[in-house]
C-alpha cells in the first residue's frame, strides 16, 4: 500500500530529518516552506507558512535537524527554526539568479546553486559567504559533498561536472563536456566513483581523482534521470522522466527493477530517503509527496533471478539497455577487477518490485534535533485536504549582513 501526503500547490523539493524518520519537510511552488510528520494513520502538519515570493524551490535540514534551509525563485536563502518554522536568518539577495539546490555540509555550512550555474558556501554561524563559484555556464542542477575528502560535486546543465575542493578558491577540476544535460549526482564504491544521471538517460561513471571523462557509461532510462538516490555502496535508485522508479547495481551494471506501483505519468523530480532506510519520499509535478516502504528492498532487488510471477514483472522500458558500456581504459586496479564483474553473463531482463508502506508511529518532535521547474510558471489549481497546522510569525528575527 502506498501513501501520500498532500499539499495546497504542487510540491518542488523535500527532505527528511536527519535522526527522526518520521519528519519530512516540503516546498511548493507558491512559496511555502512545511513541516509534516508522518504517522501511522494520518499525518499531521507542523507548520506551514509562505516564505519566498514565488516559488520555493528546494529545502535542507542542517546536520543536526535543527534548522531548515531553503531557497526560492526570489533569490533568497532562509533558515528556520525546525520545531517551530520561526525564521532565523534570512538573505534576501543570496544570488543573482533563483536558487536551484541547496546542501547542508557541515555544521553551520550550506551550499547554494543557482539558475546562472553559480556555486555559493555560506557560514551561517558567522553569517557570512565564504566562498563562491562562477564555473558553470547553466543552471545547476544538483550538489553532492564528500566530507573527508572536502570535495563538493555539482552537475550542471551545461554538460559538465565540477568538483571542488571547498577549502580552495579554484576548482579541482570541470569535466569535458559531456555534450548533454547532467542533472543529478551521487558518490558509491566508498568514494571511488560518482554517479551522474543526464537528459537523454544515460547514466555516466566518474572515477574519482579522474574527472576529465567519465569511464562508464549504463544507457537504459528511456528519459532523464532527474534524481539519483544512494542506497547503498553498488545499488541507486533513479527518478525518470517517464515516472517511474528505478533499482540500479553498479559493478556490475544492470537496471535491476523497477517499482510496480510509481507509474504516474509525471517526471520523478526528486528522491529522498529517511533516517532508518525504511521510506523513500518522491516528488514530481503534483500537489503530493508519495511514500514508499523500501524496508525490504534489498531482498527482493538482490534476486534477480526471481521465479515468483506474482512479485516481478518485465520493464520493457529498461530491458534493452542494461548492460553498461564502457568507454574508458581501466588500466587501475579497481576499475579493472569492477570491470571483470561487469562481464559476468546476467540476466537482462528487468523486473519490477512492488513496494509496499508501512509507516512507523509517530514519536514526539524533539526541539533539539535540482533542474529548472517547469512548473514554476504555472499557478497551482489543486487544492489539498485539510490538515492541523500550526503556523509560525512570519517576523524575520535576524539577517545576513551584506555580503558583496
Amino acid at each position: 500500500m502506498k501513501t501520500t501526503i498532500t499539499f495546497e500547490s504542487d510540491v518542488l523539493g523535500t527532505c527528511f530529518h536527519p535522526s527522526d524518520a518520521t519528519i519530512i519537510a516540503a516546498c511548493e511552488i507558491s512559496g511555502a516552506v512545511s513541516l509534516t510528520s508522518i504517522g501511522e494513520d494520518a499525518s499531521e502538519r507542523r507548520f506551514s507558512s509562505k516564505y519566498h515570493k514565488g516559488s520555493a524551490r528546494c529545502v535542507e535540514f542542517g546536520l543536526d535537524g535543527k534548522e531548515l534551509f531553503s531557497g526560492g525563485e526570489d533569490k533568497s536563502l532562509q533558515i528556520l527554526d525546525s520545531a517551530t518554522g520561526k525564521p532565523i536568518l534570512k538573505k534576501a539577495k543570496a544570488h543573482g539568479e533563483p536558487i536551484n539546490c541547496i546542501s547542508a555540509i557541515a555544521e553551520n555550512m550550506v551550499v547554494t546553486g543557482d539558475d546562472a550555474g553559480v556555486v555559493k558556501i555560506w557560514d551561517t554561524r558567522a553569517r557570512k559567504l565564504v566562498m563562491k563559484y562562477e564555473v558553470n555556464e547553466d543552471f545547476i542542477s544538483d550538489l553532492t559533498y564528500v566530507s573527508h575528502e572536502s570535495t563538493l560535486l555539482a552537475t550542471s546543465a551545461d554538460g559538465r561536472l565540477s568538483v571542488f575542493d571547498i577549502r580552495k578558491k579554484k576548482p579541482i577540476k570541470v569535466s569535458d563536456n559531456q555534450e548533454d544535460e547532467l542533472l543529478s549526482v551521487t558518490v558509491l564504491k566508498n568514494t571511488k566513483k560518482a554517479v551522474v544521471g543526464s537528459e537523454d538517460g544515460i547514466l555516466s561513471i566518474f572515477s574519482w581523482n579522474n574527472w576529465g571523462d567519465c569511464t562508464d557509461r549504463i544507457p537504459g532510462h528511456p528519459g532523464a534521470i532527474e534524481s539519483i538516490l544512494k542506497m547503498d555502496e553498488s545499488r541507486i535508485l533513479t527518478g525518470c522522466s517517464d515516472g517511474k522508479v528505478r533499482i540500479v547495481n553498479i559493478f556490475p551494471n544492470k537496471i535491476v527493477s523497477s517499482l510496480r506501483d510509481h507509474d504516474v505519468d509525471l517526471p520523478i523530480e526528486q528522491l529522498r530517503i529517511n533516517a532508518d532506510a525504511t521510506i523513500v519520499a518522491s516528488v514530481s509535478h503534483e500537489d503530493k509527496i508519495r511514500l514508499w516502504d523500501v524496508s525490504d528492498l534489498g531482498t527482493e532487488a538482490g534476486d534477480g533471478d526471481s521465479d515468483d510471477d506474482d512479485e516481478f514483472e518485465s520493464d520493457d522500458a529498461g530491458s534493452s539497455g542494461d548492460e553498461s558500456v564502457p568507454v574508458a581504459a581501466a588500466d587501475d586496479s579497481d576499475d579493472a577487477d569492477e570491470a571483470s564483474e561487469a562481464e559476468e553473463p546476467q540476466d537482462s531482463k528487468t523486473h519490477v518490485v512492488e513496494a509496499k508502506i508501512v509507516v512507523p508511529k509517530l514519536p514526539e518532535l524533539s526541539t533539539g534535533t535540482a533542474t529548472k521547474r517547469e512548473s514554476d510558471q504555472t499557478e497551482p489549481t489543486k487544492k489539498a485536504k485539510k490538515v492541523k497546522k500550526v503556523m509560525p510569525n512570519a517576523k524575520q528575527t535576524a539577517y545576513f549582513g551584506d555580503l558583496d
